[in-house]
């Protein structure tokens, strides 16, 4: 073994590993070339992840025998680890997180008299020369794309402004409420107009609202969020005739996002992939708002209301988020540790995995702690209000006097599902949860 673990780390230090002695020193065993490389691949793995995580000898030692590795392997592995550690690191070190550099971008404008490729005369192109640093061997590598003027202004525009990339994480409470934040912008003094089209391919229902002119706004709670489509009266659909299949009265269109959902605002002919559900502008060039949802887990409900088995939003109803949780500490769902009850969404409307990590690392809980036990002392903290007062007041006093002896109140469980999703929607700044 310790022979053998010579040789992954030469492989790893990049001296070379010889193939010839790998194969005799595994002969006695019979092992098959499979057999082999998988033995090199996991031998790899550990020493590899060992240095990175600057795992002591004693420790790797215990771990691999815990998992099943027999002692006398276990001690051959970790000596040659053990002389190799500080070289291994260095190693990593040095690899880890080597991105090529751009040094330079130059672009110029040429205008073709003709092309095969080109829609039309005279149409615009744009030649981008990009200089990057190789990161292994330093060396400057100069490459030249082609592009229409129409995608150059699409990627000048994503260097220019900040985009919300949804894919980084399964939307929780505060993307939805970016999202509502994003379609509110994007679509404030905007006419909408027609039919609200749904992709062939997705299974949720028809919208079936059609007005000649409409207008969106849109509302967030929790996990949710709502666009309501309101007729408008226009100057030209004053004097037309209301047709039967127009709509005259508001829609409520409940949206979840599930896994990957978001908001996205383009032009017609940018339409996205994925985009499942549409609402056109009236305007020339006309433009769309799209429910975009690659996995297609999420879902919308035409005139439809907040769900009701979902409690208050943490964010927006946070003194009935916290009075629902308390009042119901004696429910067999906080009988599960809390890392799985702050994803019911009966009673933490709006808190998703990283949410739910920030809040019990920031208060050091154990995650698999009874949520009862985590909770049941918040009650003794809540039930006294009129002490609460008086300490707000205090501290109000003296403020006035200075500053003296205010001591801030340390935040609990359920404050923190309330003011760490508000510092995500602070750090989302003018981002939005679309694109």
């Amino acid at each position: 073994m310790k022979l053998l673990c010579v040789q992954v780390i030469k492989d790893l230090l990049d001296e070379g590993i010889d193939y010839d002695k790998v194969s005799k020193l595994t002969s006695d065993a019979k092992f098959e070339s499979g057999d082999i490389k998988a033995s090199v691949a996991v031998l790899s793995f550990i020493l590899s992840s060992a240095a990175k995580h600057d795992v002591d000898s004693e420790s790797l030692s215990s771990e691999l025998q815990q998992l099943g590795l027999p002692k006398e392997h276990t001690t051959g592995l970790c000596k040659s680890y053990e002389d190799k550690h500080i070289a291994l690191q260095e190693k990593l070190r040095e690899s880890s997180l080597r991105l090529g550099r751009l040094e330079a971008v130059n672009w110029r404008v040429d205008y073709t008299l003709s092309s095969s490729e080109l829609k039309q005369v005279n149409e615009p192109t744009v030649q981008l020369r990009l200089q990057a640093q190789d990161p292994e061997t330093d060396s400057t590598k100069t490459t030249v794309v082609s592009i229409t003027a129409d995608k150059f202004r699409v990627l000048l525009t994503g260097f220019c402004r900040p985009i919300f990339i949804s894919c980084l994480k399964m939307p929780e409470g505060p993307e939805l409420h970016l999202a509502s934040l994003y379609v509110n912008k994007m679509c404030e003094g905007l006419v909408f107009t027609g039919a609200v089209e749904k992709s062939e391919v997705n299974k949720n229902p028809e919208v079936p609202f059609c007005c000649d002119a409409y207008c969106i706004k849109a509302q967030s709670r929790g996990k949710e969020v709502r666009l309501t489509l309101t007729p408008i009266k226009t100057d030209d659909n004053s004097k037309r005739k209301v047709s039967k299949h127009q709509s005259q009265q508001p829609m409520d269109v409940v949206f979840r996002f599930g896994m990957s959902g978001f908001f996205r605002f383009t032009a017609v002919d940018d339409l996205p992939k994925h985009a499942h559900l549409r609402f056109y502008t009236n305007e020339a060039p006309r433009r769309v708002l799209s429910f975009e949802d690659t996995r297609r887990f999420g879902s919308w409900h035409p005139n439809g209301t907040w769900q009701k088995d979902r409690g208050p939003c943490v964010m927006f109803e946070y003194e009935s988020f916290r009075e629902n949780v308390l009042s119901h500490l004696t429910d067999k769902a906080f009988d599960k540790p809390i890392c799985e009850v702050l994803l019911n969404q009966k009673y933490f409307n709006g808190i998703g995995n990283y949410l739910r990590s920030e809040i019990l690392f920031r208060l050091q809980i154990p995650p698999f702690v009874k949520a009862r036990t985590a909770l049941e002392g918040l009650v003794l903290k809540d039930e006294d209000k009129t002490k609460v007062k008086k300490a707000i007041t205090v501290v109000e006093s003296t403020d006035k006097i200075g500053k003296k002896g205010v001591k801030a109140e340390t935040p609990d469980l359920l404050s923190l599902c309330h003011t760490v999703p508000l510092e995500v929607v602070k750090l989302g700044g003018s981002w939005s949860y679309g694109a």
